[in-house]
């Protein structure tokens, strides 16, 4: 009987498929995008064909290599990244851009404007907070 669960094991046995030779022929890459790619595959047990648009969970990467590419990159180019800064700029071009200290500005999120309450319902809020104390 099929619990319905993920064989994480069988999964990781599994072959990633050969990309074509000849796709990475165009790319263009920065140095950062260079030398990084160069510490994905030290980290990566088995790297498929990786390009500036190819993402590190993609490639076979999960949390614990996570923790080795942030050391190699702390040695590598003497910058240190919170692992929340490679979770948000998993693929390589965004996480060099991290490296470089150029933050994709799409990606980041400014949590005081997406939380903040429209104004009626902080008046609504505070009406009720008066009412409260008076009762």
């Amino acid at each position: 009987m099929s619990t319905g669960k993920l064989d994480r094991k069988a999964v990781s046995t599994l072959p990633i498929p050969e990309a074509d030779a000849n796709v990475n022929d165009d790319v263009v890459w920065t140095s950062t995008e260079e030398r990084l790619k160069a510490v994905w595959e030290q980290v990566l047990e088995s790297p498929a064909c990786i390009t500036p648009a190819t993402d590190f969970f993609h490639a076979g990467g999960t949390s614990l290599p996570l923790l080795s590419l942030r050391d190699k990159i702390r040695t590598q180019f003497g910058v240190e990244l919170r692992l929340l800064d490679l979770f948000e700029a998993s693929v390589l071009s965004s996480m060099a851009r991290r490296i470089e200290g150029q933050i994709d500005t799409l990606d980041v999120i400014d949590w005081d404007e997406e939380t903040r309450l429209p104004p009626s319902l902080v008046e609504m809020d505070s009406n009720m907070l008066q009412r409260i104390s008076h009762s």
